[in-house]
């Protein structure tokens, strides 16, 4: 999980702004479960936008 959390904050680190989940997984070229567990357990900021459901409403931000 460690890996995962790197990729993460290596990207968000260049993006430095907010950024959908969908993208972030598409960006990363990873599974969906590996950058949720990653977010989830690397203390990222979530956001969650709209509708609970919906995975294309949760963004995610570096913490800089």
């Amino acid at each position: 999980m460690q890996k995962w959390q790197t990729a993460i904050a290596q990207y968000l680190a260049q993006v430095q702004d907010t950024i959908s989940l969908v993208e972030l997984v598409r960006a990363l070229d990873m599974p969906l479960i590996e950058v949720w567990l990653g977010l989830l357990l690397g203390g990222f900021t979530l956001e969650q936008r709209r509708d609970f459901y919906n995975s294309q409403n949760v963004w995610v931000r570096a913490n800089l």
